[in-house]
């Protein structure tokens, strides 16, 4: 898997511009998150993806054709870099009275908050690393009725040098 960030212009049509880059170049989109950011009519990306081919994951090729997009202004893949990285998680689960006192206390564990409760349900909100998630989500299962999940929302760590950096805050406008 390979994760990859993008500033962009916010425009009509530019996921789909990314997205056929990124087809394009031999790669599949597992998951995506946009939105806007700091610097205003800018959007920021955060791609999941990996390979279609068994022998390639070089991104390089495809990070060069997407700065050269019309409204990207920067691409990066930061996958072998220090990063952080969150994915919320909104879980509807059956919780009859006997055992909801089960269920608060794991998600208190995880730090899971519990975002609505009707007489027989329960629903959480986990944002963590995917891989804690998905411990959650194991030991919830049978009582598990909906899940959704965003996909990871990733940046480079703030300990990561200044040249790594995405956004540089003193270049914002």
């Amino acid at each position: 898997m390979r994760t990859i960030v993008l500033l962009t212009e916010d425009r009509p049509g530019m996921i789909l511009d990314i997205a056929r880059v990124i087809l394009d170049q031999g790669f599949t989109i597992q998951s995506f998150v946009a939105g806007p950011c700091e610097k205003g009519n800018h959007a920021r990306f955060t791609f999941l993806m990996k390979s279609l081919r068994e022998d390639s994951s070089d991104t390089n090729p495809m990070i060069e054709t997407l700065k050269n997009l019309y409204g990207v202004e920067r691409a990066e893949d930061i996958t072998e870099q220090k990063i952080v990285a969150r994915e919320l998680a909104i879980i509807k689960v059956k919780a009859a009275k006997e055992e909801r006192g089960r269920i608060v206390d794991l998600a208190s564990i995880f730090r899971a908050d519990v975002i609505d409760v009707t007489p027989t349900r329960l629903v959480l909100a986990l944002h963590e690393i995917p891989e804690e998630i998905d411990r959650f989500c194991a030991l919830l299962k049978t009582d598990i009725e909906v899940t959704k999940r965003t996909g990871i929302v990733a940046m480079i760590s703030g300990e990561a040098p200044r040249e790594h950096q995405e956004h540089p805050l003193e270049s914002v406008a």
